[in-house]
């Protein structure tokens, strides 16, 4: 249990990034948009439990 904790704040103080789930569905929030023509890329960094910059 220990392994497990030290790697999943170690991976949140290095910066992980959001599942792939969520990072389609912001692409999906992105083309709703008339304003948005194209979405290049998405960068995300979990910042808490369900917070994502």
């Amino acid at each position: 249990m220990a392994i497990w904790l030290a790697i999943e704040i170690k991976n949140l103080l290095i910066g992980e990034s959001a599942l792939p789930e969520a990072i389609r569905d912001i692409r999906k929030l992105g083309g709703c948009c008339p304003e948005i023509e194209h979405v290049n890329e998405v960068l995300t960094l979990i910042w808490g439990p369900r917070i994502f910059l």
